[in-house]
């Protein structure tokens, strides 16, 4: 007569884990969220406003066209563009003047000139029979910004002097006057009120 079964005995060890199944194909693509719409921004020197309306200044920023820009994102527009230079002015400018390829030049016939904040970068003639004061300000006068230049020239009769507004300096050697008709100097700003010119200059 058999005996008895004994106990079960403690079970093995596991095997060998099996090779990793191919990885299954990509699920489908989700659906493209809709085209966000341009949010005015405003404040920021240096922006370009499109010329569409005066109310553009008053309500905010205009979107330019996506056409408007090339692959490399340089401006390309045949009609003009305003920006902002200095803290609030607006002045008209070519795509030739936003790629630097052009400085305007702005004619001043009066015995005394005072810069705006929309003459930085061009080239003021200045042109009268008698002498003429250029007035450079300080920035409580006017809010230019540190390296900030104004190129003049002497056309007409008048030798131009310049001279500083309240809070201000001006240098240049070896003197502070233009040279001699048809000379020509950058005045460049090189701290919060103070000002050297660099080129034709006497004393």
């Amino acid at each position: 007569m058999p005996g008895e079964d004994g106990d079960t005995g403690p079970p093995g060890p596991a095997g060998p884990q099996g090779a990793t199944g191919p990885q299954g194909d990509p699920g489908p693509q989700g659906i493209q969220g809709s085209a966000g719409t341009g949010v005015p921004v405003g404040g920021t020197t240096g922006q370009v406003l499109s010329k569409s309306s005066a109310t553009d200044y008053a309500t905010g920023w205009t979107n330019l066209p996506a056409a408007s820009l090339t692959a490399s994102g340089i401006i390309e527009l045949a009609t003009a563009l305003e920006v902002f230079n200095g803290t609030d002015a607006v002045r008209a400018v070519t795509p030739a003047t936003l790629l630097g390829q052009v400085r305007p030049v702005k004619a001043a016939t009066t015995t005394s000139y005072a810069p705006v904040l929309s003459d930085v970068n061009k080239l003021i003639t200045l042109s009268n029979a008698a002498a003429i004061t250029v007035t450079l300000p300080s920035t409580a006068t006017l809010s230019y910004y540190t390296g900030t230049e104004i190129d003049f020239m002497w056309l007409g009769v008048g030798q131009p002097t310049f001279v500083a507004g309240p809070g201000a300096t001006v240098n240049g050697t070896p003197g502070v006057k233009l040279r001699a008709q048809y000379s020509v100097c950058t005045a460049k700003r090189i701290g919060t009120d103070d000002w050297v010119l660099i080129g034709d200059l006497s004393a």
